[in-house]
């Protein structure tokens, strides 16, 4: 047999009870439904009506092929269903490499939900300061400030990130506050040194006049914003970091903010975090929940 389609014809025909009932049901025109039944009959080499004028009647090859035909119909339909359900069916691993302060603050309670809502879903996140080449397809996502110029990838842009200069309270009892942005070269920084390579710190004022610290001397540095941490609470200079991985310290008095009427940022303001995936990722049901809900929480146009 080279179609179903004859044999759902015949069996919807044998169910109407009517040529006529059949193409209703099936939104056909009647002759299109005779034709079928006609070309189920000479593939069969059989007769499967025994027509009248009043009503049709199933010959015994007839019967037979209906009760097989509705078999392999009803077979072929929960087939369908069942395609259609593993395809919409969220579940396999999803790998993502972010840096370590925005996956630990930003994303990892994103995923914490989205593993409560999907259960068969599994999310392996890298935390790597270090920008990940995203042309090499070792993750499904990336997280990074970069954004590739590529047919081949898509790059959403992130929410901005708020960042505060603090140093400790030691530090600056033994080197002196911080009154000004200029006074910062004759201190001891401590310098982020990847993913961007960007060798300053920004700062804006209210009119967002931007003047630009050279760290390329930092005291210290790293490309893990963690270390970074660690040496300032242990008084060794003062840091730029997310406001999310360093309020508490700065609530409980372990840090103290400095300049605090400036916005400040450790690399140019037009320079920012994306998600980035290779085109046809999200077509992929376990990367498109993951997606979407980054994007939701921490878009760029998210509230």
């Amino acid at each position: 047999m080279k179609s179903i389609e004859p044999l759902r014809c015949f069996v919807k025909v044998v169910e109407q009870g009517s040529f006529s009932g059949a193409a209703k049901e099936m939104n056909m025109a009647i002759s299109s439904v005779s034709r079928y039944v006609q070309l189920l009959e000479s593939e069969l080499n059989s007769s499967l009506f025994i027509r009248n004028t009043r009503h049709i009647t199933l010959t015994e090859m007839g019967s037979m092929v209906y009760r097989r035909g509705l078999e392999i119909c009803t077979q072929i339909d929960r087939l369908g269903e069942s395609v259609a359900e593993k395809r919409h069916q969220v579940q396999g691993k999803v790998k993502l490499t972010a840096p370590l302060w925005f996956g630990s603050h930003m994303i990892s309670p994103i995923l914490v939900k989205l593993r409560r809502q999907w259960p068969e879903l599994l999310v392996q996140i890298d935390y790597n300061d270090k920008a990940r080449d995203p042309y090499d397809q070792e993750y499904d996502l990336y997280v990074q400030i970069t954004n590739p110029k590529s047919s081949l990838l898509i790059a959403r842009p992130l929410k901005s990130v708020e960042y505060w200069l603090c140093a400790s309270p030691e530090y600056i009892c033994e080197h002196g506050t911080v009154n000004e942005i200029h006074s910062l070269t004759s201190h001891q920084l401590l310098k982020q040194s990847a993913p961007t390579g960007y060798q300053g710190w920004y700062f804006y004022d209210e009119k967002n006049r931007c003047v630009q610290i050279d760290t390329s001397k930092g005291e210290f540095s790293s490309n893990a914003s963690i270390s970074l941490w660690q040496a300032a609470l242990h008084h060794a200079g003062i840091v730029m970091l997310a406001r999310k991985m360093i309020e508490e310290d700065v609530a409980n008095g372990k840090l103290v903010r400095l300049l605090e009427s400036y916005r400040c940022i450790p690399y140019p303001q037009d320079s920012f975090l994306h998600l980035v995936y290779a085109k046809g990722k999200t077509q992929e049901p376990k990367c498109k929940v993951v997606v979407d809900a980054i994007l939701s929480e921490l878009g760029a146009h998210s509230r």
